[in-house]
């Protein structure tokens, strides 16, 4: 008799203990879903950067990043005379940006890079109409600079 009393208090403690565990997990989802409810404007393939409105091509957003790296270089007064950099970054489905590739032969330039690449405007990321979703989109190119003058700006 007392066995079953243990069993049925212990099958009621997990019960109750799953329970309270669903709950909690249901509330985390919740909370990310809220999140990802977040509308852009952008509803092209292509992630969309400040100042490629009208121009929401890819060319466009990676001379624009291109053109944040230089800038920077300028506000530190340091100039690059024969350079190439590597560039690659992952635009997420929720806007955020990491950084894969940066890589030079010029320390300070991938410093500079790295520096301007963690700190670039909002970037809202690419849709497709395909999944009706925003998706996450990641591109690499590289950025050759002689005397301070990008050299291959990226045409479409």
């Amino acid at each position: 008799m007392k066995f079953k009393y243990l069993l049925l208090y212990t099958t009621m403690a997990a019960i109750f203990l799953l329970a309270s565990c669903k709950e909690k997990k249901n509330d985390e989802k919740s909370n990310d879903q809220v999140e990802l409810k977040r509308e852009f404007s952008n509803k092209n393939m292509v992630p969309l950067i400040e100042n490629c409105e009208s121009d929401p091509t890819l060319s466009c957003l990676q001379n624009t990043i291109s053109d944040i790296i230089l800038e920077e270089a300028k506000k530190r007064k340091v100039s690059l005379i024969n350079d190439t950099l590597q560039v690659e970054i992952l635009v997420k489905y929720d806007g955020s940006t990491s950084i894969l590739k940066n890589k030079t032969s010029n320390p300070l330039l991938e410093k500079i890079s790295y520096d301007a690449l963690s700190s670039l405007p909002e970037i809202e990321p690419a849709y497709t109409d395909f999944q009706n979703s925003y998706v996450n989109m990641s591109f690499s190119w590289f950025i050759i600079i002689q005397n301070d003058v990008l050299t291959n700006r990226i045409k479409e």
